[in-house]
């Protein structure tokens, strides 16, 4: 079995995500940060979802994260807007829909984002 069809993430590759999904989603007035609210089977399940290549780049990306202090990741994420627009898009579509999606089994429901600002969806 190919390391991209792995369902699990070694520690290194899932303190990368949070890191990573922290500098996207830091937390703004009542919103939790990223890794404030995801379980980590959650990211892994959303990781699986991901073509090989586009997997094998959040990894990386989330690696180089762990090498980058807080700071300057802060600032370095905005500047992939320079060198790939698509990138950052794919991006911040991968962390928001990890964010605001919810399977249920939440540790903390009270800091479930999508709660916090009110969508409740409706299956009939």
């Amino acid at each position: 079995m190919s390391e991209t069809k792995n369902l699990s993430l070694t520690r290194l590759q899932l303190l990368g995500l949070l890191k990573l999904g922290d500098s996207l989603i830091p937390g703004y007035g009542p919103l939790p940060a990223f890794s404030q609210t995801i379980p980590h089977k959650r990211i892994e399940r959303a990781t699986l979802g991901l073509d090989p290549r586009a997997k094998t780049d959040l990894l990386f990306l989330a690696t180089l994260a762990l090498a980058i202090p807080r700071p300057l990741l802060a600032l370095a994420v905005p500047m992939m807007n320079l060198i790939s627009k698509k990138t950052l898009i794919r991006l911040k579509g991968f962390y928001f829909t990890v964010y605001f999606s919810n399977d249920g089994q939440e540790s903390n429901p009270s800091l479930d984002p999508a709660k916090i600002i009110g969508y409740q969806p409706k299956v009939s």
